[in-house]
């Protein structure tokens, strides 16, 4: 029988065997741990198929660069169709008649282009049975530096360019603004439901004075 002399020394010494033992434990599971974390790394960068998983996500974000890139350039595109559109003729009105008395058939018209400036042109153009007189008349912010004819009053060209973008015609924005009776009449005449002959009669009597 084994007597230790020194009790102490004795459960120092079970405590240090007990430590060791769990400190053996505690090291081959963590390496265990490890070792399935490890096995799963290489697994997850693998891939299947032997494909590398790094590799795929490199050619992801290099799609995603170009798509950046596309969309910058789409961007650059819009914003130059966008000046151009306002630059090019997108308002267009035409009205044909007979210019001359004699001459029917309508082989006679007025033909307005206008830009998203209501800058443009109108031509008249009149068949007089022999052949056919072209008149150009510029036009600036809704307004011709030379006035316009009788028919070419009728054919209303402004207000076709207006129609065709569902707005006012783009001579009479400047004209109401500048004339607070013109919006007093407009509102005066919609109010009372003045009809077409009602603007006609108005037409004629200032026609009468004015002309």
């Amino acid at each position: 029988m084994i007597i230790f002399e020194n009790i102490e020394l004795f459960i120092l010494s079970i405590i240090v065997v007990i430590m060791s033992s769990l400190a053996v434990i505690l090291s081959v599971r963590a390496y265990l741990k490890y070792s399935s974390i490890e096995k799963r790394y290489d697994l997850f960068m693998s891939g299947r198929d032997a494909e590398s998983l790094e590799q795929f996500f490199l050619d992801i974000q290099s799609a995603v660069d170009h798509l950046m890139d596309d969309n910058k350039r789409f961007k650059e595109q819009i914003r130059e169709l966008r000046r151009l559109s306002k630059i090019s003729y997108q308002k267009i009105g035409i009205q044909r008649y007979d210019a001359f008395e004699e001459k029917t058939g309508k082989r006679s018209f007025a033909f307005c282009m206008l830009d998203f400036t209501n800058t443009g042109f109108i031509a008249t153009c009149q068949n007089t049975g022999n052949g056919t007189l072209i008149f150009i008349k510029e036009v600036d912010a809704g307004v011709t530096s030379i006035k316009l004819g009788p028919e070419e009053e009728k054919a209303l060209m402004f207000d076709l360019a207006g129609k065709q973008k569902d707005s006012i015609a783009p001579d009479l924005p400047n004209y109401i603004k500048s004339n607070d009776y013109v919006a007093s009449a407009l509102r005066t005449a919609r109010d009372l439901g003045a009809d077409e002959k009602d603007w006609q009669s108005f037409i004629d009597d200032l026609k009468s004075r004015k002309g």
